[in-house]
């Protein structure tokens, strides 16, 4: 009897976990943002800051064009400076020590970010990268707050899984999850239905859902964020009708001034989009600033390389082992009287294991003693995740800029090393020559400001 109690309740938990989804989806569909009609094409700005001009013109979600208008805006106003080298595919920022004050707390964010990057007040564009995809992941996470924070303190948007109708819908979540462990606790041990099982299955699912939308930050539109997001959109409908901004590069501000902000905001600035790069940093290009200069590099990361980070013994040995297992079965069938194609596919098994071998144990064996100091500035320090299930483990690398090569090949380490050399430091460091094994690393005295060849920054004012 508890039984055939225990699977009709399952089976009412799982009935009513699918009319929850059903109004979770009409929900969804009646509380999406309303789509804002154009207005008309109109020249003049508005008072919205060009973080929220984005926000407004994408249906009230911002997107990373909001961080390059942000500094195209921060440059309008001679909050920093953007100067074009000769060519025009290069530029460099001059940034402020100190934070003006006026500033909104997402130009504030976009600000830091680039003080932080910059050495004595200068860092060339491509540079201004926001850290490894997880960290920029992060960082944009926090202007996207901001943006929202400010956009919703001028009520221009709103939450759309707010109000007491949410509330109730995500409170029924709660039902079937009840319903499932009410029917699990009146079955025999052991004797769970399938129904019960489904429940509460069901039931959890229901309950992370509910608790996704509770923490959801999307936003829709408020009649004033629909009315400023339609003037907005006339604004872009009158910059877009020539196509000045399309090519316009980021040292076109100096002319074109917050127009030209407001542009990428709205989507219309694509070179300036690309030329700006404040996302995720790439794991090969990186920039260096050691020995006083600005100047480009590219990291290799080593995985197939004989030995590569081994510690020397450990390379000998495994040398020698590889050496004998190839060498040692070609040498018996060599004796062997075989055909001759039957002993050529045999070496060109053996042979490529004895020749690995070999230049391992060779490698291994002069770098016992050897040790080769380098002092230079981490461009690169990165943790990857290899194997899978059970078998997940780390690697840990290491790229340090020495002045001496534009190519830099990073070092593998121990998890203690690469705690000692996060990115941006200098660091001295202790590796053998041959197999890149790192023995020690220890901090070192930085190098002199940047030189890259660009004239000072003027003064600049307060924002306006």
């Amino acid at each position: 009897m508890l039984d055939d109690v225990s699977a009709l309740l399952g089976a009412a938990g799982v009935a009513w976990a699918a009319v929850w989804l059903v109004a979770v989806a009409v929900a969804a569909v009646a509380l999406r943002p309303e789509r804002p009609p154009t207005g008309p094409a109109v020249s003049e700005l508005g008072p919205e800051s060009p973080a929220v001009v984005n926000l407004l013109a994408h249906r009230f979600e911002p997107t990373p064009e909001a961080v390059p208008a942000v500094v195209l805006d921060l440059a309008a106003r001679r909050v920093l400076e953007i100067i074009e080298l000769p060519g025009g595919e290069q530029h460099v920022l001059h940034v402020p020590e100190t934070t003006p004050p006026g500033l909104s707390d997402t130009e504030q964010r976009v600000l830091s970010h680039l003080q932080r990057k910059a050495i004595r007040g200068v860092v060339p564009a491509p540079a201004m990268t926001t850290g490894p995809e997880d960290a920029s992941a992060a960082w944009w996470r926090g202007v996207r707050k901001a943006t929202i924070a400010e956009a919703q303190a001028a009520g221009l948007c709103r939450r759309r899984w707010a109000g007491a109708r949410v509330r109730l819908l995500e409170l029924a979540a709660l039902g079937p999850l009840a319903l499932g462990g009410l029917g699990n606790l009146l079955a025999e041990e052991g004797e769970e239905s399938a129904w019960v099982v489904a429940g509460v299955s069901a039931g959890f699912a229901c309950a992370l859902l509910a608790a996704a939308l509770v923490r959801s930050d999307r936003q829709r539109e408020t009649p004033a964020g629909l009315a400023a997001a339609s003037r907005w959109l006339g604004v872009g409908a009158h910059l877009g009708e020539t196509d000045r901004y399309a090519h316009a590069t980021p040292g076109s501000v100096v002319l074109d001034g917050r127009y030209l902000s407001y542009a990428c905001a709205l989507g219309l600035a694509p070179v300036c989009v690309a030329r700006l790069p404040l996302g995720h940093e790439d794991d090969r290009e990186a920039w260096s600033h050691h020995g006083g200069r600005w100047r480009p590099v590219r990291v290799r990361y080593p995985r197939f390389a004989a030995g590569w980070g081994r510690h020397p013994a450990s390379a000998a040995l495994l040398g020698l082992v590889l050496t004998v297992a190839g060498a040692w079965p070609l040498a018996i069938l060599a004796d062997a009287d075989l055909p001759r194609w039957a002993l050529a596919a045999a070496a060109v098994v053996l042979v490529p294991v004895a020749a690995r071998g070999l230049l391992l144990l060779v490698r291994g064996v002069l770098d016992l003693g050897d040790r080769v100091v380098v002092e230079g500035l981490v461009v690169r320090a990165r943790r990857r995740e290899v194997g899978s299930g059970d078998n997940k483990r780390y690697q840990y690398w290491v790229a340090v800029d020495d002045g001496t090569s534009s190519r830099i090949r990073a070092w593998r380490v121990r998890p203690a090393l690469y705690t000692a050399a996060p990115q941006d430091s200098n660091v001295r460091v202790v590796v053998t020559r041959r197999l890149g094994y790192v023995r020690e690393v220890g901090a070192s005295a930085p190098w002199g400001p940047p030189d890259v060849s660009v004239p000072p920054a003027p003064p600049r004012s307060a924002p306006r």
